[in-house]
């Protein structure tokens, strides 16, 4: 049994990359920090998949706004319209949107919005 005190929740546990999470030191060694990170991450995501276009995508994982079931002849692009996932990291929707942008060889715009309260 747990001689906890508090009636507090347990704590979230951080869902932020760390560099420790994809670069395998030596002990008594020190990396080269950033670029062992970055090359870390480029092995990692190489490793996933070759292209956007080749890998697995769970299309439940973003909404769809338009109706359409294919993109039109008359269409020069994609947009994303991005609000509330302010980032480009482990971001589903933008993923998509860059996959359908290439599958159909037209540029990808994204469209970023900030309410005036954030600025």
């Amino acid at each position: 049994m747990s001689s906890k005190t508090s009636d507090e929740p347990p704590k979230k546990k951080s869902k932020v990359v760390q560099p420790s999470d994809f670069v395998k030191k030596e002990s008594g060694t020190t990396g080269s920090g950033s670029s062992d990170f970055a090359k870390s991450l480029e092995k990692h995501r190489k490793s996933t998949a070759d292209s956007i276009t080749d890998f697995k995508f769970n299309k439940k994982r973003a909404k769809v706004l338009s109706k359409a079931q294919e993109f039109p002849e008359w269409g020069k692009g994609v947009i994303y319209w991005m609000f509330r996932d302010e980032r480009v990291h482990d971001n589903w929707a933008l993923l998509f949107a860059q996959k359908l942008a290439l599958k159909n060889k037209v540029p990808l715009h994204v469209c970023f919005c900030r309410l005036q309260k954030f600025l």
